[in-house]
Order: C-alpha cells, then structure tokens, then sequence
C-alpha cells in the first residue's frame, strides 16, 4: 500500500515554513518592516518541538534561506561582497537560525523553557560577533539593521553594542514561543521575557536624556550614479567639479559643511590644488571621498577642505579592500577646527573601530562618505547609525547608488534622501553633537562575549538536554 501523508501531519510545519519564511522576507533585507522581524520566528518555534528534531531543524533553514530571497540579487552582482564571501553569508545565517531551533527543541522538550528561550538569541549573537571579528568584510547584522525605523530599540546598542539588538530581537519570539508552548515552567519564562522587553524599551526611552550639544548644519551633496573616481585633471573631472562646486556654493548660508559621497575624483598628490581650491572658493567647509595617489601608494581618502584657507586634512580608510590595490589608513583625523567631527568612510562601519578608538578620542560626530549597490544603501547608512548610538555619535552618511543621511547620536533620522537617480540629490539638517562616549564604548564587547559564553554552555549542559522530561512540561514532539 502506498505512504499517504497525512495533512494533520504535514500542514502546520509547512504552514510554519511558509509563513516565518514571508516574514523574514519582509522584516529583513533592505527594505525591512522592523517590527515583522520579531515576529517571524515564531512560526518555526510553534511548531518545532511538535515535529521531529531534523524536521524542526530543517524547517528553520528553509525559512531563514527563503526569506534572505530579498538580497539574493544583491549579493549576485555585488563588489563588496563577491560570491565565494556572499553564499557562505546567506547559507551560514541560515544554518545559524537552524542550529538555534535545533538547541531550543532540545532544550525545551527536556523540560527546560527559559534556557530553551535564551539557546538561540545566544547562539546568534554570539556567534554574529565572532564571525565579526574575523570576516574580512565586516558584518551587518540583519536583525540590528531591521530596526532602522524604531530608535528606541537602537539605543540599546549604547549599552550592548549591536549584538545586543540582535540578541533581543530574537529572544523575545523565543521566549514567548516557550512560554505559549510549556505549563511547567511557563510564568518564570513570560516574566523573563517580559522584564527584559520592558528593561530594553525603558534604556531606550531614557537614553535621550544624555542630551546634545549644539552641532552644525550639515548639507550631504551626492550627484547620483557619478561615475567612479575621475582624475580631477581630466575634462570630465573638471566637469563634475563644476557641476558640484556650483551647488555647494549655492547652499543656504547657514550651512557649515558639505559631504560628498566616496569616489567623487581620484587625486594625485601634485594635482591637489586643482581640488581643493575650487571647493574652497565655495566658502563651505567641505568634506569629499577621493582616491588618492601619493609615493606610489593608493588610498581610499576622506579629504576635509575648510573654507577658511587652513590646510586640508586627510583620513585614510582603515578598511581598505585590498583587492583594488589600496593601501590601508591607521590615523584617526578631525574636521578641522572642530578636534570632536570624526572622518571615516563607508566599509570603516562594518567593523567596530575606527569608531570605537573616535569615541575615545573625543568625537561626538562622524562624517562617512560612502558608495554602494544601490539596493544595499539604506542598509548601509542604517549600520553607520548604529555605529554612531554605540559611541554616542551623531552621523552624517553621504553615499552615491544608495541614500544621503543624517542622524543622531539616539538613532533618530534627521533628514534622507535616496541617490538612485541621475541628477543631484541634497539634503540639509542641524546636525546636533552627541553626548560621546557610552557605556558600551567604555564597556567594550561585554555582551558579544557573554553571548558566545552562554550559548556555549547551553551546548555543553549534558543535564539539560538528557533530564527526564516533566509531563506537561512541553507539546507532544518526536526526540
């Protein structure tokens, strides 16, 4: 006689499939729905300890690798992130996501809800910072950047830095997954769950209270799709000099800076003049991307030319890609005349310094130009954002093929505007100073350390995963 499935049996793990894999779709990615992000990995966490431990695990893979569908075209044709380093991403996380499933199945049907609860939020934190640390390119942390629109959950980076936000967004499903799915065990777990929400949402609320100075009006300068870095001593050079000197120059006369996005020129060392005294003739400080040549070396250069005829100041980037033939930055530099306006540039946000060694310093904002792939940019500009509340920063991101943004050091939006046009796009805000540096600056990676610390012994406790099960303690599922 011929297997049937029967559809009381494979219904509601599809169901789960379908419906966490939607969510993930649409609360992750570029264009994220933040709050959907909470949500989605609920479904597989329902159904888990219901079904079989390698269907569970097998349904959380699904549902992650399905819902990272909304960067596939991204990582396709990306620069920055070639395909030998893209398909480890997209398929890691999801074996991340599904090795916390795995861990919170077993856990929870050996009668254990609150550890089940914390297995994968540790497991993804901890491990989204190792991979940190090591990863040429950096990390962007996927749960973090879904929350771009929701501050007072970025503010918690303050304290925790990013991993604490992808820590929480993912413990509070868990948690309330464990506690709708056990009796034993049931109100500790809910009460957790809920006093951790309501700590992070109360840090997030009171952390404005630190206060702003008073900052500068900044105007972000992009001219959309430009192409990348034309020698200034060139006609087309020229051309695109004008083109931005005369719209800098225009700018209201309150406005005391103007950022213009990575690659505007390349640079050679004799040729500076031919740059910097047409943007100084604009009468606005002016801090420009440029790829500059000097003593045989190539760098990725943040180049800040103030108005007043003080000489130009230049940050290399620190994380230069190796593969155009950059050499590396290790000097941190000011804006001129100010000793708390940071340079950077748009790789330098995937990873935790230089901004951690500005807030040190003293910076209380943080200029980036930037470039991306047009479909990545918001994400982009939105990891810069949580860079700036990690240290107390607040940000001025000016990137071509994706967004112009200001933002405060709390994780607030002050003005944006998207370049994937053709023309020019300006935007302009005060841009207030942020308080400096936070506890998270002066704690360091606290919480990155003590996700890996407790998400490895989650993993080891041989006392919870072999404990006889309590009867009712969770759903009827298959060890």
């Amino acid at each position: 006689m011929a297997w049937k499935p029967e559809p009381r049996r494979i219904v509601p793990p599809l169901t789960a499939l379908a419906v966490s894999a939607a969510l993930f779709y649409l609360g992750t990615g570029f264009t994220p729905i933040g709050l959907l992000a909470w949500l989605a990995p609920l479904p597989v966490l329902l159904v888990a300890p219901r079904v079989r431990g390698l269907t569970a695990t097998a349904i959380a893979f699904a549902a992650w690798f399905l819902g990272s569908a909304n960067s596939w075209g991204y990582y396709l044709d990306s620069f920055d992130v070639p395909l030998p380093i893209a398909i480890p991403i997209v398929v890691g996380q999801a074996v991340l996501f599904a090795g916390g499933v795995a861990l919170y199945r077993a856990l929870l049907t050996a009668g254990r809800p609150l550890p089940a609860a914390l297995a994968p939020p540790a497991l993804w934190a901890g491990a989204i910072f190792l991979i940190g640390m090591a990863s040429p390119v950096g990390v962007i942390g996927p749960l973090a950047t879904s929350q771009a629109d929701i501050p007072v959950v970025l503010r918690l980076a303050s304290l925790t830095g990013g991993t604490g936000i992808e820590f929480l967004v993912l413990f509070i499903p868990c948690g309330l997954a464990a506690a709708l799915t056990v009796r034993k065990g049931r109100a500790l777990t809910a009460i957790v769950t809920a006093a951790v929400l309501a700590a992070a949402l109360g840090y997030g609320l009171a952390r404005p209270l630190a206060g702003a100075g008073p900052g500068r009006t900044v105007a972000l300068v992009a001219r959309d799709h430009s192409p990348w870095a034309p020698d200034v001593t060139t006609p087309e050079g020229r051309e695109i000099l004008a083109a931005y000197t005369e719209r800098i120059a225009a700018l209201p006369d309150d406005v005391d800076l103007a950022v213009v996005p990575e690659g505007a020129f390349t640079v050679h060392a004799p040729d500076l003049p031919a740059l910097t005294e047409p943007l100084r003739a604009t009468g606005v400080d002016v801090a420009i991307g440029v790829i500059y040549y000097e003593n045989d070396r190539k760098y990725n250069t943040t180049l800040a030319v103030p108005a007043d005829g003080g000489p130009p100041a230049m940050y290399r980037m620190w994380h230069a890609n190796p593969s155009g033939g950059l050499t590396a930055g290790t000097d941190l530099v000011m804006l001129p005349g100010t000793g708390d306006v940071a340079l950077g540039m748009c790789r330098d946000v995937n990873f935790p310094d230089p901004a951690g060694a500005y807030a040190d310093a003293g910076a209380k904002s943080i200029v980036l130009p930037g470039r991306d792939g047009d479909s990545n940019g918001r994400q982009h500009a939105i990891a810069a954002v949580i860079r700036g509340v990690e240290h107390g920063m607040s940000v001025a991101w000016s990137a071509d093929q994706g967004v112009v943004l200001l933002a405060d050091a709390h994780g607030r939006i002050l003005a944006e505007g998207p370049t994937d046009g053709t023309g020019f796009t300006i935007v302009s805000a005060v841009l207030p100073d942020g308080p400096g540096a936070t506890p998270y600056t002066r704690l360091g990676d606290w919480f990155g350390w003590t996700s890996a610390a407790l998400a490895l012994a989650l993993l080891v406790a041989p006392r919870w995963l072999t404990r006889r099960r309590t009867p009712g303690s969770a759903a009827p599922g298959s060890p």
